[in-house]
């Protein structure tokens, strides 16, 4: 249940200086640009333009810095229209085919932002940005191969530029090549020390390392360096969460919500903490937050239902599961809490067939053949498939106390004792303190 720490690519919009001999009314949007006054900045690029002082590339500049202003504020159907006149104005200037295909970029229509940034590169093979924002794109295709192409030919044209080994790094990263992403990480720190994200994405690559320490050094570091940003508090809090250091994690998930309240992966990742404290309540009401923030995050959905099951709220708790299949019908995870349901309920068949969904979306689903193994074996008496998936859950987790000690109970329940004692004992040398398996053996009179 635990969150991830995100890994972000970085979108430049580059936008061109005024002429010498501009208008007041132009010169006045570009000072509101570069102040962030967005809205102002479209007033005045709208005045500049029905002027009708400028054409041609000049135009075609005014039309394409007011599409920056919208996509500033959100609006990229409508700095599409924009960037798509600056193209019919000055069908070579490369400024607005990257523009454009940032905006597509943020609406997710990622074919289309390729198409705009290989038409850049036909203009100027040369220019590094379109590369590695096309990469970018192929980066949110999952083609990581062809993004790392991209940022490398970006790095080789402009081996200072920073934006192409952070975006390099995080393709690494998507590929679980971590040491690659963090040499690509430490390039970017080596060009500017004081670059934010290079330190958040540098510890995100460590925490997959198993570097807890070194993470929170370069969360640490980043927060030093902008303590207003919430990007690094709700990372750090999931580093101190994995070592079990709960208060830590949750004072770091406080923090990002109060830097930005609308900051879901901190409610969900302060949710699981609750949740891992057994506050089943509070958690629920951190899941709330987060799919009013986003009805669409089917990880809130299975998350909560995973807290209402625990509360013996199970009506609530398949609701919850259910709108999760919906929204992500390949969440091994939402089957597999269902299912835990179901057998709370007595439907085993049901509960059955949904851990066969969840190990066929993930073969490698240890807990799914756990289940799905004490279910067969227990109530619905098939004992070759009970232990057949038993020896499966412990292949792929050996170390995993309590799977042995089910398939304990899975001989016992079979009249074997001896095996059953064998596995109890198992179980036992994994977890000396496991009660449960201590009770079997008492039962058997092997204790």
């Amino acid at each position: 249940m635990r969150g991830r720490a995100l890994l972000i690519s970085l979108l430049c919009l580059i936008s061109a200086p005024a002429w010498a001999d501009a208008s007041e009314d132009f010169a006045k949007a570009v000072g509101a640009a570069r102040a962030g006054n967005h809205q102002d900045a479209i007033e005045w690029y709208t005045k500049t333009i029905d002027s009708g002082e400028f054409g041609g590339e000049q135009l075609a500049v005014i039309y394409d810095n007011r599409g920056i202003a919208y996509d500033n504020l959100g609006q990229y159907e409508t700095a599409i229209e924009d960037h798509d006149q600056a193209t019919r104005l000055a069908p070579n200037f490369i400024q607005p085919y990257i523009n454009r295909g940032a905006a597509y970029g943020y609406l997710s229509e990622y074919e289309r932002a390729i198409e705009n940034y290989g038409q850049a590169i036909r203009i100027d093979p040369n220019f590094a940005l379109a590369y590695t924002n096309r990469g970018a794109a192929y980066d949110n295709l999952g083609q990581y191969d062809r993004a790392i192409e991209d940022h490398s030919q970006a790095i080789r044209l402009a081996p200072n530029f920073i934006q192409p080994y952070i975006n390099r790094g995080n393709a690494y990263g998507y590929l679980n090549q971590y040491d690659h992403a963090i040499e690509d990480y430490d390039q970017a720190i080596r060009l500017d020390p004081n670059f934010v994200m290079a330190y958040i994405n540098r510890g995100g690559a460590y925490n997959k390392l198993g570097r807890s320490e070194t993470a929170i050094e370069d969360y640490d570091q980043s927060i030093r360096l902008n303590p207003h940003s919430a990007l690094a508090y709700t990372p750090r809090g999931s580093v101190y969460a994995s070592l079990g250091q709960y208060d830590r994690a949750i004072e770091n998930y406080d923090q990002a919500i109060r830097l930005n309240p609308e900051d879901t992966e901190a409610y969900i990742n302060r949710g699981d903490v609750y949740w891992d404290l057994a506050q089943y309540e509070r958690s629920i009401e951190d899941y709330d937050q987060a799919i009013r923030l986003d009805p669409n995050f089917a990880v809130a959905y299975t998350n909560r239902g995973s807290a209402y099951s625990f509360l013996g709220r199970y009506e609530r708790a398949l609701e919850d599961f259910d709108q999760a299949i919906r929204l992500n019908p390949e969440d091994a995870e939402a089957y597999n809490n269902r299912s835990s349901v179901y057998g709370s309920l007595e439907q085993y068949e049901r509960a059955v067939e949904d851990y066969d969904q969840a190990i066929q979306l993930d073969p490698n689903f240890a807990m799914a053949y756990k289940h799905r193994c004490y279910l067969m074996a227990l109530y619905l008496e098939k004992y070759p498939g009970g232990s057949s998936d038993c020896k499966k859950g412990l292949l792929l987790n050996p170390d995993y106390a309590q799977a042995v000690h089910d398939l304990g109970d899975l001989y016992a329940s079979m009249g074997d004792a001896e095996k059953a004692i064998e596995e109890y004992r198992r179980a036992l040398d994994l977890n000396p303190d496991f009660q449960d398996a201590k009770d079997a053996l008492e039962r058997l009179g092997a204790l």
